[in-house]
């Protein structure tokens, strides 16, 4: 996958700059998609084997849940680098959070409102990191 990470990069930054170069963005994009789609898919059945039944909403939940695993892992989302590493430590810090919080008996709803308010938290610290490395960079 590493060797193909410059190619996606550019293919979605500067795709006619890419396509000069030789590279076929299209076919580049489509693999990706194609990729995209059978992982869906295959996440889709397992949900299925799961929860014993097809709903569109079914993984409504774990939405905030993989955006903040991201952000909490380091990663912006306004562009720039982030990494696999990055995301499974934010995956473990609002796991041991989850856990914590129902060792604590706190209500489901106050339990959103927690993890929002520290996804909220990661954001702003990353703004933060963002305009500091600009101002260094100067």
């Amino acid at each position: 996958m590493r060797a193909a990470e410059p190619s996606l990069r550019a293919a979605r930054e500067a795709s006619q700059t890419i396509e000069y170069s030789g590279l076929n963005v299209k076919l580049i994009l489509g693999t990706v998609m194609v990729i995209s789609a059978v992982c869906s898919g295959i996440a889709g059945m397992l949900g299925v084997a799961h929860f014993g039944s097809a709903q569109q909403n079914e993984f409504d939940t774990y939405l905030l849940d993989a955006i903040a695993a991201v952000v909490v892992g380091g990663t912006s989302l306004f562009g720039g680098r982030g990494g696999i590493g990055n995301t499974i430590v934010g995956l473990f810090v609002l796991g041991v959070l989850n856990n914590g919080l129902d060792h604590v008996k706190i209500d489901s709803f106050l339990k959103i409102l927690i993890r929002g308010l520290i996804l909220l938290a990661a954001l702003v610290i990353n703004v933060y990191a963002q305009r500091l490395r600009a101002a260094t960079e100067d």
